[in-house]
């Protein structure tokens, strides 16, 4: 246990505010733990309030609005990652005295196991996972989870599981969770890469990025991207001089790319070749240095390199990130449908560039959540050949986009596949990367990704 005292740090008259998942496993924590609980939600039906009601019907659930004075009859307030920690009725609630922290802070409080700890505007669930499958392929317990999955206080062993307890955690992390923790010190941190998201909920790109950074506090590795003057001022801001700088993507890191005896290039570690690049399943450079970041957080963590290298080889990808749906007539069809922010587009834009010829045709549109998407325009002018719009800031893309790029605007999903269809030529790859969120259209990017997948088997089917 990180907090000596944490038992009885718990027993404080406490809010759970928020009744999403990770509320509700808050709930049922504090209540394991004998914890007097209040929760509430400003929503009157939140999702999953009527079974969380049947597991504890004394349980005092308030619904609706709520006033300071409410929220500052408690000793302490355990927000959900949904709402921000700088709420004006948040920032209140602490002036008053209240102790705020999120379920994540809980975690850090009662485990007991090595804490791989993994954030970024992009790729944090690729390398969250990558890291936990090479620690399972050698041989250790791992639980994975946080922003990915499993709520993390689900993570804990039960009583009935301390035989059994994990030998290392593996967790992703937002920057919604980052807001409300403060102890985690993990044994090893990144933070992959920084672009512009959220800006409806932070003041600025600075805020932002300080919120991402807070991953570094306390932790014994502090893992980053080589030649990243962001990341490196968020390590020298947040590390301690204790911790450990570990760097990746250089000649004198650890992990990097070089060109191997048959020239064909490769991830190498201290300028010795391991494994072509040729022989992964994730394309990109993107994906590439997620790969380079993975190896590092696990060899600092002490995971075997050969069981690392087994893991690169056999891993597909996640489902939306940059899946390869089909390719049919020479044009590839890619599923990003979690590139819900500019950062993440250009990323996926650049490295299929990179992995594939001919250009790209992007599908992108949704919810921009207050981004500037103006960096897209020299990127499209060099990939893109065309560019099908949908959704309710696809105008505000439009702006962006050259005039040597083709644009058709399009109401549905079905619609959207059959314009890029149309758009493409042979060699080209059709990207579905919304640069936005999904909110406008789908209930989220899991459900528009599989929007787009259906859509283009029922094209192709037809086309056959």
């Amino acid at each position: 246990m990180n907090h000596a005292t944490a038992p009885q740090q718990l027993q404080k008259k406490t809010l759970v505010l928020g009744l999403g998942k990770s509320g509700q496993a808050t709930v049922r924590f504090l209540m394991a733990q004998g914890v007097a609980v209040i929760a509430a939600d400003t929503r009157l039906n939140p999702p999953g309030l009527e079974p969380l009601q049947q597991q504890f019907p004394d349980l005092e659930i308030r619904l609706g609005p709520l006033e300071l004075a409410e929220l500052t009859c408690f000793e302490r307030m355990v927000l959900s990652p949904g709402l921000s920690y700088w709420d004006p009725i948040v920032e209140q609630t602490r002036a008053a005295g209240v102790e705020v922290v999120g379920d994540v802070e809980l975690f850090s409080w009662f485990c007991d196991a090595p804490v791989v700890a993994i954030t970024g505007s992009n790729g944090k669930s690729t390398v969250t996972t990558l890291v936990a499958e090479m620690a399972t392929t050698a041989g250790l317990r791992v639980q994975v989870g946080g922003n990915l999955g499993i709520p993390i206080l689900e993570l804990l062993p039960q009583e009935s599981e301390q035989a059994l307890k994990p030998q290392l955690y593996v967790i992703e992390l937002s920057s919604f969770q980052l807001e409300s923790t403060f102890s985690l010190k993990a044994a090893a941190a990144v933070v992959l890469n920084i672009s512009p998201d959220h800006m409806d909920r932070y003041r600025d790109l600075d805020h932002y990025t300080e919120t991402k950074g807070a991953i570094y506090r306390g932790a014994e590795q502090l893992v980053y991207p080589v030649g990243d003057v962001v990341i490196e001022s968020l390590v020298a801001q947040f590390g301690s001089e204790q911790a450990e700088r570990t760097p990746y993507g250089s000649a004198l890191s650890n992990f990097n790319f070089c060109v191997d005896a048959q020239g064909q290039n490769s991830i190498c570690r201290r300028g010795k070749p391991l494994l072509p690049l040729s022989q992964l399943r994730i394309a990109g450079r993107h994906n590439w240095s997620n790969a380079l970041a993975a190896l590092t957080l696990g060899e600092v963590v002490g995971i075997r390199l050969d069981a690392m290298l087994e893991t690169l080889q056999q891993f597909k990808g996640l489902p939306h990130r940059t899946e390869w749906i089909a390719e049919e007539q020479g044009i590839r069809w890619i599923n990003d449908s979690k590139g819900t922010n500019l950062g993440a587009t250009l990323a996926a834009i650049e490295g299929l560039s990179e992995a594939e010829q001919g250009k790209v045709v992007l599908i992108a549109g949704g919810q921009g959540k207050g981004a500037d998407f103006s960096p897209l325009y020299p990127v499209a002018e060099r990939q893109l050949r065309a560019a099908v719009l949908m959704g309710e800031d696809a105008a505000l893309l439009e702006e962006v986009l050259p005039e040597t790029v083709a644009r058709q605007s399009v109401e549905s999903m079905q619609a959207a596949v059959s314009a890029a269809a149309h758009l493409a030529e042979a060699g080209d790859t059709i990207l579905l990367s919304p640069a936005c969120a999904s909110f406008d259209q789908y209930s989220g990017f899991e459900v528009r990704g599989d929007s787009f997948r259906q859509a283009v088997t029922q094209l192709l089917e037809q086309q056959t």
